[in-house]
């Protein structure tokens, strides 16, 4: 099983294509894909959609995970990151995937037995991870996600 995980932000989307168990994780492929400049928020979302469909076509993914947004203040950043992670489970969706779940970090470091305490995510050993090191914030971001749902 594939896992995809996925970090939108209000000017793009990364994602980490995962494989393996959580002791022994696979990195199959990473990127980060900026979205165009000049489109109205219709064609961004059209957009993000048909560039995850093309993502998820090329792997055989069983389960998408978004980071979810955490912030508190609203307005334009903040709706432009969350239509963009509803793009990506829509995506999902017609992709036949029937597995999406978002996560703040409270629940990526439980789901990676790290007592559910976020502050722990920064001092876990991500040695196993390949190139995590390496790798933007946002990779890591998505890295995280995708590594938290193997089995």
């Amino acid at each position: 099983m594939i896992a995809l995980g996925v970090r939108c932000s209000n000017s793009d989307v990364s994602y980490v294509f995962l494989t393996g168990t959580r002791e022994t994780p696979n990195v199959v492929a990473s990127g980060t894909r900026t979205f165009p400049k000049n489109f109205s928020s219709p064609q961004r979302l059209t957009w993000i959609v048909r560039e995850i469909e093309a993502l998820l076509k090329a792997n055989e993914v069983g389960l998408v995970i978004i980071r979810q947004f955490e912030g508190r203040a609203k307005g334009t950043a903040y709706e432009d990151r969350v239509e963009a992670e509803a793009a990506v489970a829509i995506a999902a969706g017609n992709a036949g995937i029937r597995t999406v779940h978002k996560k703040r970090q409270g629940s990526l470091a439980k789901d990676l037995g790290l007592k559910g305490r976020a502050r722990y995510l920064k001092t876990m050993d991500k040695s196993q991870l390949a190139g995590y090191v390496d790798m933007a914030d946002k990779l890591q971001e998505a890295a995280l996600c995708a590594w938290s749902a193997l089995p």
